[in-house]
């Protein structure tokens, strides 16, 4: 559940820390990123579980020579990461049905079920969009919009100030913003930091650093995975969607290597 005392005090504690910022070299850096970031990316990543996309050889989890090759049961992210969709989830669950009276008419909808899409960082499940279900006879569930990125039962998870204790030289960052998808074969995207980013060395928080312009793979970065923290309801904030409310988006903070920030940009 949301605290919004919570969050008015670390909104408070963040914009003291980032005053003053300086520039910093655009690199490839360690990235700790709070869960508010991880939701930005996590929204961004959904259009890969769709069999259109991978039919298309358009989708990070395609083929190289065939979309339309088996692709359930192959490892896609690091080995600590789960992926599920669930309408009961406790931390933030969501209707459990498709509204299809867009596509049937009068008042034709589809449940929805618990869907484990990621599982030990292997794909198990696809989305089949409402034609695509009908025309397959498979069972209809859209991609996951409203999702847990979690640790694997067992997985050592660590929290955001252990992360920035364990982290040699990187960047924290808060959050994101402009998240958009330029190449839907890789997943790779770009976006801006905002709200808040820092220069961390030798296990503490050095200094405010001037934002970035990031270009980067979030299918790459769950592979490169140094830590994982508790998941969490992220506050996602505003997106452009015509959706709403938005579904709910239930991620950890992560710690990954090589996360490659491009360009240094005047966002807030």
């Amino acid at each position: 559940m949301l605290s919004p005392t919570a969050l008015a005090e670390r909104a408070i504690d963040i914009a003291r820390r980032a005053a003053r910022p300086v520039a910093l070299e655009p690199a490839r850096y360690t990235a700790i990123f709070t869960p508010a970031a991880v939701a930005q990316l996590v929204r961004a990543m959904h259009y890969a579980y769709m069999t259109y996309f991978i039919e298309q050889n358009i989708s990070p989890f395609a083929t190289r020579a065939s979309g339309k090759r088996e692709v359930l049961g192959r490892r896609v992210f690091d080995a600590r990461v789960r992926f599920v969709s669930d309408p009961a989830d406790p931390d933030g669950g969501y209707p459990p049905f498709i509204d299809a009276r867009r596509i049937l008419g009068a008042t034709a909808g589809f449940p929805l079920q618990r869907m484990m899409w990621v599982d030990g960082g292997v794909l198990e499940s696809l989305a089949y969009e409402i034609g695509d279900a009908l025309a397959k006879g498979r069972q209809s569930h859209p991609s996951p919009q409203s999702v847990r990125l979690s640790a694997m039962p067992g997985t050592e998870t660590h929290t955001l100030d252990e992360m920035v204790a364990g982290c040699t030289h990187g960047i924290l960052v808060n959050r994101l913003s402009g998240v958009e998808v330029v190449d839907w074969r890789s997943g790779l995207m770009t976006g801006f930091t905002r709200d808040g980013c820092f220069l961390v060395r030798s296990g503490r928080i050095e200094k405010s650093v001037k934002n970035f312009r990031f270009t980067a793979s979030p299918f790459l970065a769950l592979n490169n995975l140094e830590a994982i923290g508790t998941s969490q309801r992220a506050a996602l904030g505003h997106m452009d969607t015509d959706e709403w409310p938005l579904g709910p988006v239930i991620v950890p903070p992560i710690m990954v290597r090589d996360f490659q920030f491009m360009a240094l940009t005047d966002a807030v």
